[in-house]
């Protein structure tokens, strides 16, 4: 594991955290990915492993995990399994998820782990055992179909905090203007409720970009990017962000 505590990445030097995401389907795509996005050097490396087709196998993940920390080196890893009831690949049970979060989380390979904390009742008992294991928790609430109302959007955001995870992060499906501006407009709130614990917002696709370029004081701790893959609609190249950003702080 990297010597880095990821929520200082997210709210230390105020600046909003740049994740890049490994989205390969095979351990040479991942590698090879992982050598192109660690050159960027981002503030944070997401492998989805839900793309992995060694997701299920235990040994071949854990190798996979090994080679992907030894190319990033000190980048801060963050570790995501997106299900089907998200937007993600992976079809699976809440048993099989919790024990291949827990087992990456004893790992010792990555620094943080996303869960979803709407999976099932039991998440905030995953959450910390995760962090009992050293590692910080991005709980997450994902709707690829639309974008719920404000107050939704709130209780959402308070349930995701409560879970008593380091992050909250929220990503939503805009059909129009309006709805991206409700969602900054949430985020902004919460954070103002609840001001120890960051908040990622973000609305997919182009409607959505803007909600990508908002730094902390708009309520965004994280922004996610891409070089070259994207694993969610509307991500922009690094680079492109990078410049936009450094206007905004």
């Amino acid at each position: 594991m990297a010597n880095v505590n990821i929520r200082n990445t997210i709210i230390g030097g105020g600046h909003t955290a740049i994740a890049v995401p490994i989205v390969g389907r095979n351990k040479d795509d991942i590698e090879n990915q992982a050598f192109s996005v660690a050159k960027y050097t981002p503030d944070i490396i997401e492998f989805r492993a839900d793309f992995y087709d060694g997701l299920y196998e235990k040994a071949k993940l854990t190798a996979c995990l090994d080679s992907i920390r030894n190319i990033v080196k000190d980048i801060p890893l963050l570790f995501t399994i997106r299900t089907s009831r998200e937007g993600g690949e992976a079809k699976v049970t809440y048993e099989v998820y919790s024990d291949i979060i827990t087992s990456v989380a004893e790992s010792g390979l990555v620094d943080a782990i996303d869960v979803e904390v709407y999976f099932n009742e039991d998440t905030p008992n995953l959450i910390k055992t995760i962090q009992d294991k050293g590692v910080k928790v991005i709980a997450s609430y994902h709707d690829f179909d639309k974008t719920p109302g404000k107050t939704d959007i709130v209780l959402t955001l308070g349930k995701l905090i409560k879970s008593g995870a380091d992050v909250a992060k929220i990503a939503v499906m805009p059909k129009s203007s309006r709805d991206v501006v409700n969602l900054i407009d949430s985020a902004i709130s919460v954070g103002e409720r609840y001001p120890d614990t960051p908040v990622a917002a973000m609305a997919m696709g182009k409607l959505g970009v803007i909600s990508r370029l908002c730094v902390g004081s708009f309520g965004n701790a994280i922004t996610f990017a891409n070089v070259g893959k994207e694993s969610a609609p509307g991500q922009v190249d690094i680079e492109d962000l990078r410049s936009i950003i450094k206007y905004m702080i």
